[in-house]
């Protein structure tokens, strides 16, 4: 069982991620967009303009989309688990999966905040203070077995340029995982707003949160 006090969990918490964080495949891309960050993060009442000026409800395969973000909702052992996958279409204008459908994980980038630990003990302590937390991908993310919900948003290149910024800053943010208060929906919720979708009303179990993230930016579609 974890007996650091809180304090010690903020302090250390950085130290111990920076070794352990997994290495984007966009990181060249978020290093050289590091100047855009740090004005971004200045100007957070500009954020949405500042980012996707011409919002994103377009149709998901018009011209010039050669890039997605799939928010993913799976099931786990508890009351399931929400990620993002991100990166290039394939040349079918589609996510890149295996046969079985999976994600082919090698092609795309998997997000989602969880605890950095994949201890059973662990997980139920976080249900009450914080615990180390990771932004990498975990085990059932990639699997259309698992999957219960997702909506996708197709970007052209240079949308997802500037989407690579925005998960950068979470990643670097997000040091700990608190089940009730900072969990995976929660950092999906920052993702999308920082993207200039509008995120449901109420607070939601991973599942119904990326069924109505879908509902309230795309009511007239069709899946």
């Amino acid at each position: 069982m974890y007996r650091f006090p809180l304090l010690a969990l903020s302090i250390a918490a950085p130290l111990v991620l920076a070794g352990c964080a997994t290495q984007s495949p966009y990181a060249a891309k978020s290093e050289i967009a590091s100047v855009y960050t740090s004005f971004y993060d200045a100007v957070p009442i500009w954020r949405t303009a500042l980012v996707f000026p011409n919002g994103l409800h377009r149709p998901a395969l018009s011209t010039g989309k050669t890039h997605f973000i799939e928010f993913r909702a799976r099931h786990a052992l508890s009351y399931g688990h929400a990620a993002v996958a991100f990166g290039k279409l394939n040349a079918n204008g589609d996510i890149p999966r295996k046969e079985n459908g999976d994600l082919q994980a090698g092609e795309i980038e998997i997000s989602g905040l969880a605890p950095a630990s994949d201890s059973v003990t662990v997980y139920g302590f976080g249900h009450i203070v914080p615990v180390f937390g990771s932004t990498g991908p975990s085990d059932g993310d990639q699997e259309a077995a698992y999957l219960l919900s997702r909506y996708r948003i197709n970007l052209t290149e240079a949308e997802f340029d500037r989407l690579v910024v925005i998960m950068a800053k979470h990643k670097r943010r997000a040091l700990i995982w608190h089940g009730p208060l900072i969990s995976c929906v929660t950092y999906l919720r920052r993702i999308a707003e920082d993207m200039g979708l509008k995120p449901p009303l109420m607070r939601h179990l991973p599942a119904k949160f990326v069924t109505n993230l879908k509902r309230v930016n795309e009511p007239t579609r069709v899946y």
